[in-house]
């Protein structure tokens, strides 16, 4: 009766139960819609008489449930308009450009009155341009990426802020689930550790992938002296994650002219790489040892327990609830196979190693395919591909251990935001808006490059290209003329040389040799692969969320 009453609105005058009031609403919002979908429907008349200023039936409302004592009147109302980014997409069809820019003029409008009775969200992903009024006036932009980001001196482990989310998101998935050992998981300390485990130190990863043939971790070089190929060749049958450091330790020493003294590696705290002195230099390249161990006995690396789970997340819950599923639904298959054996379910203990590891292989392969179903897709999947294969490959190459940061990219940010590279830089918009990779600020180490941008693909997409997890050191530092090469011409078309002016002979129009920001009509890329078989869903995880 106080929304009927109300002269905010109109189209409600007469209403006396809350049923109307829903038809009535639900009426106007479908008539809306169809005249969104197709310009050319008409409003009926009597809902062009009672026409209304935009958001004016929401502060009305407001109003009635705080007079009608519903809420309190300090009780804060606020409304949420969710993947915004929609709206800054390609328009599907020619000439929508301006239509949407309408669109996102409404909501502009609409926020930037400053509604004393009601407030509103916006949800965006990353790199989206809103086009919206002065931000610092109307908008309080909050950073969702930056805060769950893990800080490099901040807290470690299960103290991590994303952990802990992750962790309060799957209790309340188990809580609101179907599983017999629900109570078992809710009661206990460490949710996350008690389904998952604890994942291993890198060391250990790469150890029990070179356990059965340890003599293949090494590539020893003719010229080195006997002394140091017999200490390796020795260390490698009782740790060959250390032989490997001391491998790359070895031909650092030789690339830099130094003498290698093989003598002084039987000293206790020895051999050098393995010091309390060269803890971090040992510490950056482990992923990348156990990385090139399973290469080159042509394994893959085995992901399982919580803190790998929250890392390959990538501060992305969506991902996280991705990996859960994937992990829960293979212990189904494979339980679904052991029906009928001795073995018992009936005692909670974490799920096995491997069955983890594939379920954690199938995230990463439903993201990489994800890729194909973004606007423009077919690009985005050629170029991540071209990227995951290009890094993958420096890092296997890489004997020295040079680059061990190898498993992303750092651009000029001078490079990056120039008109003539508008191409490469709405890929790279592109992908990190739909959270194929992750962008950072970087502080280059040569201060005369100024200013740069690093990109990493996604976490969750390292399983799937071989790439190593940890963004502990620098990433591989590139122009964007180098990079237009590893993309060229699979990915964005080839530049054209402009002639040089003057030349007899020559009457080639510039104007023919623009840059193009296309792809190749003719450019390969990896067959998609066919949607994974709906499964039944388990344990509150679906695809919706």
């Amino acid at each position: 009766a106080l929304l009927a009453e109300d002269s905010r609105c109109e189209f409600l005058t007469g209403h006396k139960t809350v049923d109307q009031l829903r038809q009535s609403a639900d009426q106007r919002v479908a008539a809306y819609k169809r005249l969104i979908t197709n310009p050319r429907n008409r409003l009926s008349a009597d809902i062009e008489d009672t026409r209304n200023i935009l958001g004016e039936p929401l502060s009305a409302a407001t109003d009635a449930l705080r007079a009608a004592k519903v809420i309190d009147n300090r009780t804060n109302i606020f409304i949420t308009l969710d993947q915004f980014e929609t709206l800054d997409r390609k328009a599907p069809y020619p000439g929508d450009d301006e239509r949407v820019l309408g669109f996102i003029r409404v909501v502009d409008e609409l926020i930037s009155g400053r509604d004393s009775t009601v407030s509103y969200r916006i949800g965006t992903r990353p790199n989206t341009q809103l086009r919206l009024s002065d931000a610092s006036r109307d908008y309080c932009q909050i950073d969702l990426d930056a805060i769950l980001q893990k800080k490099e001196s901040g807290n470690r482990g299960r103290k991590v802020l994303f952990y802990q989310f992750a962790e309060d998101a799957f209790v309340r998935r188990v809580a609101g689930g179907q599983w017999e050992h629900a109570e078992a998981i809710l009661s206990a300390p460490a949710p996350l550790n008690l389904v998952f485990g604890s994942s291993p130190p890198t060391a250990e990863r790469g150890r029990s992938i070179a356990s059965r043939n340890p003599k293949r971790v090494l590539k020893i070089e003719k010229t080195w002296p006997a002394d140091v190929v017999e200490f390796l060749n020795k260390l490698v049958e009782t740790d060959p994650v250390s032989a490997r450091l001391g491998e790359a330790w070895v031909r650092q020493r030789f690339a830099a002219d130094e003498d290698v003294n093989v003598t002084s590696w039987t000293e206790p705290d020895n051999p050098t790489w393995e010091s309390k002195a060269k803890k971090w230099w040992k510490k950056e390249r482990l992923p990348l040892a156990a990385l090139q161990i399973a290469a080159k006995n042509s394994q893959r690396l085995l992901y399982y327990g919580d803190r790998d789970i929250v890392q390959l997340s990538g501060e992305n819950i969506l991902v996280f609830v991705s990996i859960c599923r994937e992990i829960w639904e293979c212990d189904m298959r494979y339980r679904a196979l052991d029906f009928g054996s001795t073995k018992s379910t009936a005692v909670l203990g974490h799920f096995a190693h491997d069955r983890q590891s594939e379920g954690i292989r199938d995230a990463s392969r439903n993201w990489r395919d994800k890729i194909r179903s973004s606007p423009d897709g077919n690009t985005l999947q050629r170029f991540l591909d071209e990227l995951g294969q290009r890094l993958h490959s420096k890092l296997i190459s890489d004997r020295r251990m040079s680059y061990p940061g190898a498993n992303g990219i750092s651009l000029a940010r001078r490079d990056y935001e120039a008109d003539e590279n508008l191409d490469i830089r709405r890929l790279l918009d592109a992908a990190t808006a739909e959270c194929f990779l992750l962008r950072r600020d970087h502080t280059p180490k040569n201060t005369s490059r100024g200013k740069s941008l690093k990109w990493y693909p996604h976490p969750i997409l390292a399983p799937y290209y071989e790439l190593t997890v940890p963004h502990t050191k620098e990433p591989l530092y590139l122009t964007v003329a180098k990079f237009r090469h590893w993309l060229e011409p699979h990915v964005v078309s080839p530049r054209v040389e402009l002639p040089v002016s003057g030349k007899s002979g020559d009457n080639t129009d510039p104007a023919a040799a623009a840059f193009s920001d296309g792809t190749s009509d003719v450019a390969k890329s990896e067959a998609g692969k066919s949607p994974s078989e709906s499964r039944q869903l388990t344990f509150g995880f679906d695809e919706v969320d």
